[in-house]
């Protein structure tokens, strides 16, 4: 069996499912680690300008990489393999080409980001900005992201299914007539507001945090603080057939003995007709159109939009 084969066996097992079997996850953690965990990464510093004094630090974890803007090569790789752990760094590139290239092997656990701390670099145009980029997304970071529920949605088909089984959902689900299979992003949008739904607690504080995490500006809630509340959900989270399943199995977070009127459901919730006072004009609201100015952009809800439970 080749390496990738090998990695994409233990992913597709999902080894963290055997934690509650010590002799099992022993073996498998044993087996996969010096495959899976040593690895090569390759990121990418750029440089706005061409520097002509100043520094920028760079932290690997905790740990500061200082690169002067006149360092060598030579002298900034010996920088990076200086920091514990990463002896076997090459640096490729040089400040003056506005680009240095990491490339770090045999790093384990997956090499961290490198994020920058202070940056003093200057040029005669002005200040010099320094960017990080990852530009080799090596096989364990593509195994750890294959289930990551968080940020870009990589994860599909049966890596879904395994996490919808912790998250206690399923693809398949009881519609308002009929029965509703989720499609792979519905299906996310799903595991993803479960997960609030186990988290939240009877906060609406800690239900509007959780949801601005996973789905920010895309799914809000108006409390009107006599023990009802409305749901206001953009369709970019999923298609209709998501917001059935969303109502039938109870998945809307609520705090304990609030009760959910309406879900709205609709392109964008996040501007909607509003007045304005004297004072400030309306929070993420629009006026009132006219016949000479008519305004196709501003959005409107009619009775079509919300679903009354």
């Amino acid at each position: 069996m080749t390496t990738t084969e090998l990695i994409n066996y233990y992913a597709d097992l999902l080894v963290l499912q055997y934690r509650s079997k010590p002799k099992a996850y022993a073996t498998i953690q044993t087996l996969a680690t010096p495959v899976v965990m040593p690895q090569v990464t390759v990121q990418q510093i750029d440089f706005s300008s061409d520097p002509n004094g100043g520094a920028v630090t760079l932290l690997y974890g905790v740990s500061p990489i200082v690169i002067n803007w006149n360092d060598t090569t030579p002298t900034i790789q010996a920088a990076f393999q200086a920091v514990s752990g990463l002896g076997a760094v090459t640096v490729s590139g040089s400040v003056s080409s506005r680009t240095l290239v990491a490339t770090f092997t045999s790093v384990t656990p997956p090499a961290a980001i490198l994020m920058v701390s202070t940056n003093t670099l200057a040029s005669i145009s002005g200040p010099v900005t320094v960017s990080v980029t990852e530009i080799d997304d090596t096989l364990p970071i593509a195994v750890q992201n294959a289930f990551n529920v968080i940020g870009p949605k990589t994860v599909v088909g049966a890596q879904l299914d395994v996490i919808g089984k912790y998250a206690g959902v399923s693809r398949t689900n009881m519609g308002f007539t009929t029965q509703i299979t989720l499609n792979d992003h519905d299906f996310m949008s799903l595991i993803q507001l479960a997960i609030i739904q186990n988290s939240a607690g009877s906060s609406l504080f800690e239900i509007v945090n959780l949801l601005n995490q996973f789905f920010p500006n895309e799914i809000f809630v108006f409390d009107h603080k006599n023990m009802t509340m409305d749901y206001y959900v953009s369709s970019s989270v999923g298609s209709q057939d998501l917001l059935q399943v969303f109502i039938t199995e109870g998945l809307l977070p609520r705090p304990m003995a609030v009760r959910i009127r309406i879900v709205i459901y609709f392109p964008d919730v996040s501007i909607f007709f509003g007045f304005r006072s004297y004072n400030a004009p309306a929070f993420k609201g629009t006026p009132f159109n006219y016949y000479n100015n008519y305004n196709q952009t501003w959005k409107w809800l009619s009775y079509k939009d919300a679903i009354i439970i």
